[in-house]
């Protein structure tokens, strides 16, 4: 089976004020040779202030969180119809247990 593994780039180190900005994942197969990845970076939802060691820790300038070609919607969109795509597979990742709408860590 394949394995999905993907992490994510938040605004602030608290999960529960921050947003989202960044989700990056690679599937490998059984034998971790790698079948297909992604990188989706997103504008800072409006209204929102990101913590400057945030944007230190994600390499993230004002200009990226301002001017991205994504809105935070969008980038989720994007990120389920890769999960779907790329399901079955086992899902693992860093710091995103329950960061993520259950659509997605139910894998679709």
């Amino acid at each position: 089976m394949n394995l999905a593994i993907w992490d994510i780039e938040s605004s602030s180190a608290s999960t529960d004020f921050g947003s989202i900005i960044e989700i990056g994942g690679v599937l490998v197969d059984e034998n971790f040779k790698e079948k297909d990845r992604f990188n989706l970076r997103c504008r800072l939802p409006e209204g929102e202030i990101p913590q400057a060691m945030a944007l230190i820790v994600n390499k993230t300038s004002i200009k990226q969180l301002t001017q991205g070609n994504l809105s935070h919607y969008q980038m989720l969109g994007e990120v389920e119809k890769t999960f779907k795509r790329w399901s079955p597979a086992i899902f693992m990742g860093w710091s995103n247990i329950g960061r993520l709408p259950p659509l997605f860590i139910r894998g679709g």
